[in-house]
């Protein structure tokens, strides 16, 4: 499953689904269960990835939208603290 945060024409972003056909509303397809924001849904850790996964096999038709409809953003729009560590190139370093 390729999630993504995407909002349909004029509306706020939400969390779907990417595949060939277009992006399935993860919000839609839960009814309402599924958080509108990604750093939210990855915050469920992997009972969050199970929900948004039978969601979008529950999900009906009018919660797909063709890719050429939407506007894809940035997966997580404001994620949290970002660490790095260079300790790949510790020799390069020295």
């Amino acid at each position: 499953m390729k999630l993504v945060t995407f909002s349909p024409s004029g509306s706020t972003p939400r969390i779907g689904a990417l595949d060939d056909a277009g992006v399935t509303d993860l919000t839609v397809a839960s009814e309402g269960a599924l958080p509108t924001r990604m750093i939210d849904l990855l915050a469920r850790g992997e009972a969050g990835l199970r929900a948004a996964a039978a969601a979008l096999r529950a999900a009906p038709a009018s919660a797909h939208h063709a890719l050429s409809t939407l506007t894809l953003h940035a997966p997580v729009p404001r994620p949290g603290k970002i660490l790095c560590l260079g300790r790949n190139y510790a020799a390069h370093a020295r």
